[in-house]
This record gives structure tokens, C-alpha cells and sequence, in this order.
């Protein structure tokens, strides 16, 4: 049991150094870490909506484990890299924009800016009991 433990711990990938615009998935290896394009459809969990993402064609090791691994040291695969958001061709500073339908997932869906709660969280539940003893206080006088 803890073998596995252990090799569980030793398999983990550390906490991503990159954060991916709307509309792009972070890819993460042991090797590498990218931002690529999402794409709508049956797996995904969110809305489609038309985003422009600056993107570039780059090669990156076939590998996810080791660069040095020899099984596949001189595999390299093509691969769409997300470097930022964008309306036009202009507003990239490498690549270019495409504009397509993108998965956004729920939570990157932008909340509003009041600082307002659109829900019943645990604050709205602390008032609602306050109110319902400050009642009970007044039925029992």
C-alpha cells in the first residue's frame, strides 16, 4: 500500500505555471505545458461561444515522460499553441487569430462585477437564521 502511495506522489504533476485565456485547455506533461484551443462538442462541459485565440504551430516531443526517453527520442508531434486572446490578426504579436466556436467551461463564465452573489450561499443562510430568531424572540414576548 505504500509502494503505491509513493509512486502516486512520484507520478503527480506540480501546480501549472500558466493560466490559459477563455476558450483554450491547458495541456500539462512532464515534459511540457501549453495552452491549446478547446473545441465544442459532446465532451464539452460549458457553453460555445465565438472566441478569437492567437495561436502557432509548434513542435513539441512526442514524449510526456522524459526528453531523454529513448523510445521516443527523435518523435516530435505538430501541435496548436493558445499565446493569448484576440479580435483580429493585429492583436497578435506571434501566430495569428482564429476566431471559432470555443468550450468555455461554467466556471471561467465571468460573474457579475458588483461583488454580488447570484446564488443562496452559507451568508444568505446566516441572515435568513438571524431573521428567524429575532422572530421567535418577538413570539415569545
Amino acid at each position: 500500500m505504500l509502494l503505491l502511495l509513493a509512486t502516486a506522489l512520484a507520478d503527480s504533476l506540480g501546480a501549472p505555471t500558466i493560466i490559459c485565456p477563455r476558450g483554450a485547455e491547458l495541456h500539462q506533461s512532464h515534459v511540457h505545458e501549453y495552452c491549446e484551443p478547446s473545441r465544442c462538442g459532446e465532451h464539452c462541459h460549458g457553453d460555445c461561444e465565438p472566441l478569437g485565440l492567437c495561436v502557432e504551430q509548434q513542435e513539441k516531443a512526442c514524449s510526456d515522460w522524459d526528453p531523454k526517453d529513448e523510445i521516443e527520442a527523435d518523435c516530435t508531434k505538430k501541435v496548436m499553441v493558445v499565446l493569448g486572446e484576440c479580435e483580429s490578426d493585429s492583436d497578435c504579436s506571434a501566430g495569428r487569430c482564429m476566431v471559432e466556436d470555443r468550450c468555455v467551461p461554467q466556471s471561467s463564465i465571468p460573474k457579475p462585477a458588483c461583488g454580488c452573489s447570484t446564488g443562496f450561499g452559507p451568508s444568505g443562510l446566516g441572515l435568513l437564521l438571524l431573521l428567524l430568531a429575532g422572530r421567535r424572540e418577538e413570539s415569545a414576548d
